[in-house]
């Protein structure tokens, strides 16, 4: 390059975005609609379709990122402040933070260099009375060892959170992704397989879960679905706020 500038043009990109070309006709139709909130038509439609390909008995909601997904996630296992995470010691840092802001312990694992997850043998010399909870990250849409991973946590009483961010349309010995743990988090970020500029998805494969996940994706609000289902009784759901000290 001689020191020169760099010829962006001629650069190998980090990602090329697909487009099908339904796109504009896809937005004029949900225009036309009138109805623009975040849990019509087009929410469902998304929400079936991954039920469908992941877990058909689970629980399927739309967030804005895998990093609200994962925050959610948090949430709704109930993990307090000094409760022990796991997770591998390579990821994106939104895996930590998320359960960090609950006041969490967040404690890494070594990773296999051969796949940069989690490495399933180190997870037991790490617990503690502590952990909680633990996730794995299925690096680059290659799945974790989930056999010993799933046995562990069953053993030891620990809740499973998987990160897929990267696993859309993967699997382990035929089973989805994100369908193994109690919850699984999903990533449509530009960069992604799936794609919608940002964008995400939790999925709750534990039916107990699912009206306070409904609920903290909704900020505490009761839908009148929600509201239906809840048999007109009142329930309370931790605020998904933060505040901030001036």
């Amino acid at each position: 390059m001689g020191g020169g500038a760099l010829d962006h043009e001629s650069q190998i990109p980090f990602n090329r975005s697909f487009r099908t070309g339904q796109e504009l006709n896809d937005i004029r139709e949900l225009l036309g609609d009138g109805r623009l909130h975040g849990a019509g038509k087009w929410t469902q439609k998304c929400e079936d379709i991954l039920a469908r390909e992941i877990a058909p008995s689970s629980k399927v909601l739309l967030t804005p990122s895998c990093t609200a997904a994962l925050e959610m996630s948090a949430l709704i296992l109930g993990i307090q402040p000094g409760d022990e995470v796991l997770m591998p010691s390579y990821t994106f840092v939104s895996t930590a933070n998320a359960f960090a802001l609950r006041g969490a312990r967040i404690k890494f694992v070594d990773v296999e260099p051969q796949t940069m997850n989690i490495d399933a043998r180190k997870i037991e010399s790490s617990l503690t009375d502590k952990s909680r909870a633990l996730v794995v990250v299925h690096y680059g849409g290659v799945a974790c060892e989930m056999d010993t991973i799933v046995s562990i946590c069953k053993r030891r009483g620990l809740s499973l959170v998987e990160d897929a961010a990267q696993a859309i349309g993967c699997s382990y010995k035929g089973q989805p992704l994100g369908s193994f743990g109690e919850i699984g988090c999903f990533s449509f970020h530009e960069t992604k397989n799936i794609h919608c500029g940002e964008g995400g998805a939790l999925v709750v494969n534990r039916s107990e879960f699912n009206l306070n996940a409904e609920m903290i994706r909704e900020k505490g609000y009761q839908s009148f679905s929600v509201f239906e289902r809840a048999g007109r009784q009142i329930h309370l759901a931790v605020p998904w706020v933060f505040l901030f000290d001036k």
